[in-house]
């Protein structure tokens, strides 16, 4: 009997570790396998002459898609295992359309020979309208003042709403001054700050090259442009040529942008997020000011 009992528990604990095996497995194949994506744009003189083609594929292009616009038009589809899924319209929903029309003859038929029957009904319902609008009025009179009534005890109640909060505001500002200055919480800060520099480090494309000429009828909108292109400068560096022009009205170029990422990058900077003091007590007294 102890030897029955024996056999069954061996051949769950094997059964519950090739379990754990596979769900290790599974999880170092999410975090680990890239998910590829290519992007192309490009334009020949025009906005109108705009076309962006993206493509990504993860795990032996198992789950795959595109997105195309061109010709002021959109494009997408997406598969996942073997079920596609795309911006075209199926059979099924065109056989439904031609189905519809027909329904829509039949039923215009049945409408003219219900409106000549709802107009006698209207009638009748007109003559009782009348009636029923003269005993409103006189309930009307005493309507409108308790409306009015209900109105102006709603404006004092957003006043004294509005009043007491600008207290509170004033009451909690040594307190938020405290809370912002307190070095604690300006580490967790600078720690935050580092993570989203790393992620983005992580996300950067392994190739980036482009080539960029544009310009507007108003000059200023092209130095907008331009500023906006320069803030942006640490992220495409010297990969991409900007050639603005600020007396004719242009665009045209192409940039190509290919790379992966990964899921594990994410957790590496969640578990150093998650395991710092000062990002925890932070977070702590931040719950404490929301209530």
């Amino acid at each position: 009997m102890l030897h029955i009992v024996w056999m069954l528990l061996k051949i769950i604990g094997i059964l519950l570790l090739v379990l754990l095996g596979l769900l290790v497995i599974i999880s170092a194949t999410i975090l680990t396998v890239p998910l590829r994506y290519r992007g192309e744009a490009s334009a020949s003189g025009t906005v109108e002459s705009l076309r962006i083609y993206a493509k990504f594929s993860w795990l032996l292009h198992l789950v795959s898609g595109y997105l195309l616009y061109e010709d002021g038009k959109t494009k997408w589809q997406v598969l996942v295992l073997w079920r596609k899924r795309n911006s075209e319209k199926p059979v099924r929903e065109k056989q439904k359309a031609e189905e519809t029309t027909d329904v829509e003859k039949t039923t215009k038929v049945e409408e003219t020979a219900e409106m000549k029957e709802t107009e006698e009904v209207e009638k009748t319902k007109e003559a009782e309208e009348i009636t029923e609008k003269k005993e409103s009025e006189k309930t009307g009179e005493s309507a409108e003042r308790t409306k009015k009534q209900k109105f102006s005890e709603k404006i004092k109640y957003t006043i004294q709403n509005i009043c007491d909060k600008i207290r509170l505001c004033r009451e909690k500002k040594e307190d938020l001054q405290d809370f912002l200055t307190d070095e604690i919480h300006l580490s967790s800060w600078k720690r935050i700050k580092q993570e989203i520099v790393r992620l983005l480090k992580f996300l950067r494309p392994k190739k980036l090259t482009g080539n960029l000429h544009f310009g507007f009828e108003d000059p200023s909108v092209t130095g907008k442009v331009l500023a906006v292109l320069g803030a942006l400068y640490p992220f495409y560096g010297e990969h991409i040529r900007i050639n603005p022009d600020f007396e004719n009205e242009i665009f045209e170029g192409d940039v190509l942008v290919k790379g992966n990422i990964r899921g594990v990058y994410a957790l590496i900077i969640a578990w150093n997020l998650f395991f710092d003091k000062n990002i925890r007590t932070t977070y702590k007294e931040l719950q404490k000011w929301k209530t």
